[in-house]
C-alpha cells in the first residue's frame, strides 16, 4: 500500500516536472515583456508630463512611510528625476530586449523605490508593476523580439505557467475578497456608479436601481472564472473579450491608472505560446527559428520562484489572523487584491497633542497634502505614524509629558459616521507594529456604531457626544512655546 502510494507520488511528480521543462515558443513570453516594458515607459510619461514627480515626492512637508521600511532615503528633486530617467531607460531596455534579466531588475528595483517613498500613494496596480518586474527578472524572457533579433527560440514551459500563475493569482484573490456582505449587497459600486455616470451617456442607465447588485456580482463572476475559462481552449476568445470589455469599463469609470491596460495587454499570455508567430507569420514572411534556452530553470532561480509563489499565496490571506471587519481596520487589506472594495472617508478628524503645558489640536489637513490627510485619517498605521510625528515635534520644541490622541469619525460603505480611534488611548505611546491595534474601534454593521461629534469637523472643536467618551476639546491654536523659550 505505502510503495503503491509513494509509486503514484513519484510518478505525479515526474510528470508535473517533464511538463514544465517541455519546450514551447518563447514568443509569447517576449510579447509579455515588450508590452511591460513599454508600460512602464508610459507609467514614468504620466508621472513626468503631469508633474506627479514633484507633486507627491516633493512637495509634501511631511513623508508617510511603510512600516519597517522607513530607512529608504527620500530623494532631492534632480536624483528623483534621474530615478524616473533610468526607470524609463530600463523599461525601454526591456521592451527592446537590450539585457532583458538585467533591465527587469533594474526595473524592479526603481520602481520599488518610488513605490516604497510615499505610503500615501499606494496603489495596487504599481504593486503588480514592482512584482511583474521582479518575476521577469528570474524568466528567460529574451528568447524572442530582441533588438538584435527577431527570432523566437523555445523556452521551458514553466517560464509561461509563471506568468499566468501571477495573473491568476490577482483575479483568483480578486474574486474571493468580493465575498463579502457590502459587496453582496452592491456597496460601494451603486453608489460609485451614481457618482461617475451621473454626468456620463450612461446616465439613463441610473433609472434602475439594481445596477449596483449586476456590476457587483458580475464583477465577482469575471474575477473568479477568468483564470479558468482563458485555460480552457473553447471558452479562451471569449474570456478574453469579456476580460477586455470589463478592463476597459473600469478605465472609464475608475481612476486606476495604468491597471486595466496592462492587463489587457497581457491577458494574451494564457492563449498558446506561439500565438505571436502565428499571427506575424500571417503578414509577415517566415523566419528560420531561434536555438532553445535553457527548458529547467537553475537551483538559485527555483529557489526564487518558490519564495517569490509562496509569498504571493500567503500574503494575501493574513487578514484573516486579524480581529474585526478588515475594510474597516485595514490590517491585511494592503497587498491583498482588495481592490475597489470599500468607500471610506474620515467625516471628522483631528489629532490633540497634549503636554504639560497645556494642549492643542492639529487637523491634519493643515499639515499635510490634501491626498495624506485623507489617508492619515482613515488608515491606522498612517494615523500612528502622523501621531508619532506630532508627538516627535513637539518632544523637539522642548515640551515634556507628551501625548497624543486621534479625534475621528469615518463612513464606511454609506453607513453613518462612527468613532474610528479610541481618544483615551495615547497614541504615542503605541508602538507601530504587525500587532493587532486594539485603539481601533469596533465597527457597527448596523451604523449605529459610537459617534465623537455632533456634527461633522469643520476646522473648530463641536462638542463631544455624552457617554464614556464624552470629552471637551480645545479651540485649535498655534504650537505654544516650550518652558523657559
Amino acid at each position: 500500500m505505502i510503495r503503491s502510494r509513494r509509486s503514484r507520488l513519484d510518478r505525479w511528480r515526474s510528470s508535473v516536472a517533464a511538463a514544465a521543462r517541455a519546450p514551447v515558443s518563447g514568443a509569447s513570453l517576449a510579447a509579455v515583456r515588450v508590452a511591460f516594458g513599454a508600460v512602464v515607459v508610459w507609467e514614468v510619461w504620466r508621472y513626468w508630463s503631469r508633474g506627479w514627480i514633484w507633486r507627491y515626492y516633493v512637495e509634501p512637508e511631511v513623508r508617510l512611510t511603510y512600516f519597517g521600511w522607513e530607512w529608504v532615503p527620500s530623494l532631492p528633486y534632480p536624483a528623483l528625476l534621474l530615478l524616473f530617467g533610468a526607470l524609463a531607460g530600463a523599461g525601454g531596455c526591456l521592451a527592446l530586449g537590450v539585457r532583458p534579466r538585467g533591465a527587469a531588475a533594474a526595473c524592479a528595483v526603481g520602481l520599488g523605490w518610488v513605490f516604497l517613498l510615499e505610503h500615501g500613494r499606494y496603489l495596487n496596480h504599481f504593486y503588480l508593476l514592482v512584482l511583474l518586474a521582479a518575476l521577469l527578472a528570474l524568466l528567460p524572457t529574451g528568447a524572442a523580439y530582441r533588438w538584435r533579433s527577431w527570432r523566437a527560440g523555445t523556452v521551458g514551459a514553466w517560464a509561461v505557467w509563471a506568468v499566468r500563475a501571477q495573473l491568476g493569482l490577482v483575479y483568483t484573490y480578486a474574486a474571493i475578497a468580493k465575498l463579502n456582505a457590502d459587496w453582496l449587497r452592491g456597496e460601494p459600486i451603486a453608489t460609485w456608479l451614481q457618482d461617475d455616470l451621473a454626468a456620463s451617456p450612461l446616465a439613463f442607465l441610473l433609472g434602475w436601481e439594481h445596477w449596483g447588485l449586476l456590476f457587483a456580482w458580475g464583477g465577482i463572476a469575471i474575477d473568479g472564472l477568468a483564470v479558468p475559462l482563458l485555460l480552457w481552449r473553447r471558452t479562451r476568445v471569449p474570456m478574453a473579450l469579456a476580460l477586455t470589455a470589463f478592463h476597459l469599463f473600469n478605465a472609464w469609470v475608475f481612476t486606476i491608472g495604468v491597471f486595466p491596460w496592462l492587463m489587457i495587454a497581457l491577458t494574451p499570455i494564457f492563449f498558446a505560446p506561439d500565438w505571436p508567430e502565428r499571427w506575424r507569420q500571417r503578414t509577415a514572411p517566415r523566419l528560420r527559428a531561434a536555438s532553445a534556452v535553457a527548458l529547467r530553470p537553475s537551483r538559485p532561480v527555483a529557489l526564487a520562484l518558490a519564495v517569490f509563489a509562496m509569498y504571493q499565496v500567503l500574503m494575501p490571506l493574513r487578514h484573516w489572523a486579524y480581529p474585526g471587519d478588515v475594510a474597516w481596520t485595514e490590517e491585511g487589506h494592503r497587498f491583498s487584491w482588495r481592490m475597489k472594495l470599500r468607500s471610506k472617508d474620515a467625516t471628522a478628524a483631528a489629532f490633540e497633542v497634549r503636554t504639560a503645558e497645556g494642549a492643542w489640536l492639529v487637523d491634519p489637513a493643515d499639515r499635510l497634502m490634501p491626498w495624506q490627510a485623507d489617508k492619515a485619517s482613515t488608515r491606522p498605521d498612517l494615523i500612528l505614524a502622523f501621531a508619532h510625528r506630532l508627538r516627535d515635534e513637539a518632544l523637539a520644541a522642548g515640551h515634556e509629558d507628551v501625548s497624543v490622541h486621534a479625534w475621528i469619525e469615518i463612513r464606511l460603505n454609506g453607513r453613518p459616521p462612527q468613532a474610528f480611534v479610541d481618544p483615551e488611548v495615547d497614541l504615542a505611546a503605541q508602538p507601530r507594529s504587525l500587532a493587532p491595534k486594539p485603539w481601533i474601534l469596533p465597527l457597527d454593521l448596523e451604523g449605529e456604531g459610537p459617534r465623537l461629534f455632533v456634527w461633522g469637523w469643520d476646522g473648530s472643536a463641536p462638542p463631544a457626544r455624552s457617554g464614556a467618551m464624552a470629552r471637551r476639546v480645545a479651540v485649535p491654536r498655534p504650537l505654544p512655546p516650550a518652558r523657559g523659550a
